[in-house]
């Protein structure tokens, strides 16, 4: 064999190598779940909740009765939730996201409360209680969300109203869940939701690692698939929102560096159903409410004055 052909053959063994290290490294940090917050992570959360808000959210979450919620995913996972019941014909599902923890919605919890709503506080899979050793990717979690539909129905009934409020992944999540156009869903709130899944995550991968996108992200994929058998490669936000007749809430922060607020105009632009469009100006990624509470808040009101019995 010539010498010029073994060097090539050696060159590319070395580069497939590097390539599966790298896939496996990007893959351990972007979609197996190593390390689950903590409810009440004080680093994360202080960052994260309007300022002063840490110690009354505290207060706030041991102050409630909330009723323990587990249902089982179509992969045989227990999943977990956190009910606070104040209605028995009003209920909003608040859903985190991307390596987050459903604490973080405590705020957002508290205000739909005093709006006399019920609130679920979900864990989606691999995160808080819930089982799961890797992230849905907003796909596999709104097949999640479904069966927590599913448990409220067959708990209070068909003529239950059912808001649908999601920040990043959970936005994703709920995009894809509003599709199917449950007459119980009433309206939704994407916040900060990504339009695709594979683009999201490239970008993640270039912007969070600087690796080249491709192709690893392409390697990483399928590490993903073999590990779980679930195929999000083709799950795309914007297409799920092209077949929904429920009214949702657009919101991003123009500031975002992590889903930047380019997806929310795509999103926006292919939403078929009534649907408005909220930028929040300086809020980065899941910021919108902290920066901007009043107007949220607002936002909110308008959406079930519209369509909230």
């Amino acid at each position: 064999m010539k010498i010029w052909l073994i060097i090539l053959i050696v060159v590319i063994l070395l580069i497939l190598l590097i390539l599966s290290y790298i896939a496996r490294f990007a893959f351990n940090k972007v979609l197996k779940v190593t390390k689950r917050r903590d409810y009440f992570d004080e680093k994360y959360l202080r960052k994260r909740y309007i300022d002063g808000n840490f110690e009354k959210m505290k207060e706030y979450n041991q102050q409630n009765n909330y009723i323990d919620v587990n249902v089982e995913s179509i992969d045989n996972l227990n999943l977990y939730g956190r009910l606070l019941l104040k209605s028995r014909t009003k209920f909003v599902i608040l859903i985190h996201g991307y390596h987050s923890i459903s604490n973080r919605l405590l705020e957002l919890a508290q205000f739909y409360e005093k709006n006399d709503f019920s609130v679920l506080l979900v864990d989606l899979r691999g995160h808080g209680k819930s089982e799961g050793n890797y992230v849905g990717m907003g796909y596999m979690d709104s097949f999640d969300i479904e069966k927590f539909i599913d448990y409220l129905q067959n708990n209070y009934g068909s003529n239950i109203q059912i808001v649908l409020h999601g920040f990043s992944m959970g936005a994703a999540t709920v995009m894809n869940v509003i599709k199917n156009n449950s007459p119980l869903v009433k309206f939704a709130i994407e916040d900060c939701g990504f339009y695709d899944a594979k683009k999201e995550l490239k970008y993640k991968i270039r912007h969070d690692y600087h690796f080249p996108a491709t192709p690893v992200y392409e390697f990483t994929y399928l590490i993903y698939l073999f590990k779980t058998h679930h195929d999000y490669h083709k799950f795309k936000p914007i297409d799920s929102v092209k077949k929904t007749n429920i009214p949702l809430l657009i919101v991003h922060g123009d500031k975002d560096d992590f889903v930047p607020v380019a997806h929310a105009y795509k999103i926006n632009a292919a939403t078929n159903s009534y649907h408005k469009l909220l930028i929040i100006k300086d809020a980065g990624h899941t910021l919108s409410y902290k920066t901007n509470q009043k107007l949220y808040e607002e936002n909110i009101k308008e959406f079930i004055n519209q369509f909230i019995k």
